[in-house]
């Protein structure tokens, strides 16, 4: 079982009394314990998350998308502000 343990006054580690789920400070566990988190992690792949090539290409598409916006909103204000300023 894990505890939820933080620094003393005295600069040691002592129990804090907080439950697992509402620990704000370290949160000590069983070699059991870390072992079975460390293979639900290492089971994880990007697809499991959600990243897979469709979503990187929706985003990389939207990120392009933007800058060149953005470039194109400020090449036409500069060609305007050029054409006011010839007349």
């Amino acid at each position: 079982m894990a505890s939820c343990v933080d620094f003393n006054l005295l600069g040691n580690l002592a129990l804090n009394g907080q439950t697992e789920t509402a620990c704000t400070a370290y949160l000590l566990q069983t070699a059991a314990e870390v072992n079975a988190s460390a293979s639900t992690i290492s089971s994880l792949t990007l697809e499991t998350i959600g990243i897979n090539p469709v979503s990187i290409a929706y985003v990389f598409a939207w990120g392009l998308g933007s800058v060149l916006l953005i470039w194109s909103l400020g090449f036409g204000v500069g060609a305007g502000v050029q054409a006011i300023k010839r007349l």
